[in-house]
């Protein structure tokens, strides 16, 4: 596999190839992975009682290549005599930046636990050192999508040249669908909470889930669509990777609730037939719009199947309809409005 510098321009910072940002892409999968592993350990394992685990070591290890990666990228650059900074490939500044972050929450991270112990819950989640691991993560993961955004001409992503923008934006979605695991819809199973109107805490919950899923699933998407044409089965792919390991984390208890976000990008791609972008903003609104519904409809048809609904009529089809009007807003993430100047 060539992975030699790609050709740079006088004018232009230094650029990376497309192999090499889907190497970047694989590591920073590979760092997903272990994030994933850990996260399973401390919803599944009562007793963690060290920070030396293995699934730390997966996770570790992951980072570690990646670091190790964009160094090797910066390195060669570097042997060409241009100065530390200019010598970071166009979208991997940030890129740095954040291995520097994961590394400083690294040594707080394992501080943290020999102070505080082990955390096993939404405490995990929420704990100082996590999320500034958390936000080193989401500036590493995101160096190949940067990347191309950078230096790709026109609109047309095909897959070969795309793959590690939309694994990129498939990690990065799948980083904050972990870190909002509280409010993950497809695996919360508030369907079932009984609705009382003396009691509405559990299911007003629940309808708050399916607005926050809908912006964590489908805002990086928008995102890609304000930028890129993306090649049929993108956002299936991006939106079926992330349920099945958001599933993972639960032990596959209800392993058929990834069939939800799946939908979610399977509605996108046929739109995505039709064309999306700021060329098309209706068919981009009725896409967004749609795709939440369809989601979130699959999701309550798969409760009413297999387990069952304790929300009445009005409150889970609302929620349905809040996921659907959540998605309108996201879709100005992709086209923005642009209202016509009246003449008078």
């Amino acid at each position: 596999m060539d992975i030699t510098p790609a050709a740079d321009t006088p004018a232009g910072p230094p650029t990376t190839t497309t192999r090499q940002d889907l190497v970047t892409s694989i590591l920073g999968l590979w760092l997903m992975i272990g994030l994933f592993v850990d996260g399973w350990a401390h919803v599944n394992l009562s007793q963690l009682e060290t920070f030396f685990t293995p699934w730390h070591a997966l996770f570790y290890s992951g980072f570690t290549a990646v670091a190790g990666w964009t160094a090797w990228l910066v390195g060669v650059r570097r042997a060409t005599g241009l100065p530390r900074w200019d010598s970071i490939p166009a979208g991997y500044h940030l890129g740095v930046v954040g291995a520097a972050v994961f590394a400083v929450g690294g040594v707080g991270d394992w501080m943290w636990h020999t102070i505080f112990g082990i955390e096993t819950s939404l405490d995990a989640l929420l704990s100082p050192t996590h999320l500034l691991l958390f936000a080193g993560m989401v500036l590493v993961v995101t160096s190949p999508l940067r990347a191309i955004w950078y230096r790709h001409e026109g609109r047309a992503l095909a897959w070969a040249d795309g793959r590690p923008a939309i694994l990129s934006t498939a990690l990065v979605t799948l980083l904050i669908a972990f870190f909002f695991l509280y409010a993950w819809a497809p695996t919360s199973g508030l369907l079932q909470a009984v609705y009382s109107p003396f009691d509405e805490l559990a299911v007003s919950y629940g309808v708050l889930e399916f607005v926050v899923t809908t912006v964590i699933l489908m805002g990086p998407a928008a995102m890609l669509v304000s930028r890129f044409d993306l090649p049929v089965g993108a956002f299936t792919f991006m939106a079926g990777t992330v349920g099945v390991l958001m599933n993972g984390i639960e032990a596959f208890d209800q392993p058929w609730e990834f069939v939800a976000p799946l939908m979610a990008g399977v509605t996108l791609d046929a739109f995505a037939r039709l064309g999306m972008g700021p060329a098309k903003p209706l068919v981009t609104r009725v896409a967004f719009m749609t795709a939440p519904v369809v989601m979130w409809l699959t999701h309550v048809a798969s409760f009413a199947l297999l387990r069952s609904i304790g929300w009445t009529a009005e409150i889970w089809g609302g929620a349905v309809l809040f996921g659907g009007l959540a998605g309108v807003g996201l879709s100005l993430l992709a086209v923005p409005y642009r209202p016509q100047a009246t003449s008078n």
